[in-house]
C-alpha cells in the first residue's frame, strides 16, 4: 500500500474517533487528519532525508483497531481521552549506499520529528484563537499524544531511549494541552 494510501485510511479512523458519536465535523475532521498527519510524515521523511537515510510508514493493523474501539467505548461513556495508534515509521540506508549501521541519535531525531511537528502546532492553536483553532488543536494532539506513547516502535519508544528528558517535556505538554 502506498504511503498517501496509508496516510488517508489512517485519516479516515483520526476523524471516525475525533468525531465520534455525533459525527459532527467529521469532514473537517478528515481534511484536517489527512493534512496534519501528511505534515507528521514529512517531518520523519525530511529528517531521515537530511541524514541520508529512508523511512516507510507501516500501519499496524492490530494497534490501530484495538485502540480504534477503545477510544469509541471511551467516548460513548463520555470519558474525555482518546488514543488512536496509527502505524510506525521504519527506518533504512538507500540500497545502493555503503553505509553499515543507522545510529541510535538518527533513529532518535527522525522519530521525534512527527510529533515534535504536531505539538508545535497544538501548542501555536492553545495559545492564539482563530477560526478552527480548536479542531486543529484536537487532531494534532491526537496526532502528538498517540505517536509519543511508549509502546512497540511507536516514535514514544524510539525517543523515550534517545532522550528522556525530551519524551517527558512534550509527551507532559500533551498531557497538558488534555487537562486545559
Amino acid at each position: 500500500m502506498g504511503e498517501i494510501l496509508k496516510i488517508s485510511f489512517i485519516s479516515i479512523i483520526f476523524s471516525l474517533v475525533l468525531s465520534f458519536p455525533t459525527f459532527e465535523n467529521f469532514f473537517t475532521y478528515l481534511i484536517l487528519s489527512f493534512f496534519f498527519f501528511f505534515l507528521h510524515y514529512y517531518a520523519h521523511l525530511l529528517t531521515s532525508k537530511f541524514f541520508g537515510l529512508k523511512i516507510k510508514f507501516e500501519v499496524l493493523p492490530k494497534f490501530t483497531s484495538t485502540s480504534f474501539f477503545i477510544s469509541l467505548l471511551f467516548s460513548l461513556f463520555k470519558i474525555p481521552f482518546k488514543i488512536l495508534i496509527p502505524g510506525k515509521i521504519d527506518i533504512y540506508a538507500y540500497k545502493f549506499r555503503l553505509r553499515k549501521k543507522i545510529t541510535f541519535e538518527e533513529v532518535g531525531a527522525i522519530s521525534f520529528a512527527g510529533p515534535f511537528i504536531n505539538s508545535l502546532i497544538a501548542i501555536f492553536c492553545w495559545l492564539f484563537s482563530f477560526p478552527l483553532s480548536d479542531l486543529i488543536l484536537k487532531t494534532n494532539w491526537l496526532i502528538a499524544i498517540s505517536t509519543l506513547l511508549p509502546f512497540g516502535e511507536l516514535d514514544g519508544t524510539k525517543i523515550l531511549f534517545w532522550k528522556k528528558w525530551l519524551w517527558f517535556l512534550f509527551f507532559s505538554i500533551s498531557i497538558l494541552l488534555l487537562i486545559t
